[in-house]
């Protein structure tokens, strides 16, 4: 897990980690590969680096929710959710782990 900074807390991120690439790298892809997010919303500001239009995060924002409204099993209650509901129950057994010392299993993608 991540270390903590100022604000934040390590063990979420760390939470997080485990759906980086089935939700934000795939979502992310798709909407390469759909053409609607192009290297046109993005631009190079040599002095402060790379940034992206209103259009760009408005695509980046509705494969988000598309993607996260995708049906997904569950592998450990054995039924189908959405990712978001994944996010959900992974984020509701992280807590049980944290406050009953029940083992926690993180979501591992089964290709």
């Amino acid at each position: 897990l991540q270390g903590p900074r100022a604000h934040e807390h390590g063990r979420v991120f760390g939470l997080m980690e485990e759906f980086r690439p089935a939700i934000a790298d795939a979502c992310l892809l798709t909407a390469i590969g759909r053409g609607a997010l192009s290297s046109s919303m993005f631009a190079n500001n040599k002095k402060h680096g790379w940034s992206i239009n209103r259009d760009g995060y408005r695509a980046i924002v509705k494969a988000y929710e598309t993607h996260c409204n995708r049906s997904i099993k569950d592998h450990i209650e054995g039924d189908r959710t959405t990712w978001r509901g994944l996010m959900e129950r992974q984020a509701e057994r992280f807590a049980a782990q944290c406050e009953h010392d029940i083992a926690y299993v993180p979501y591992s993608m089964d290709f």
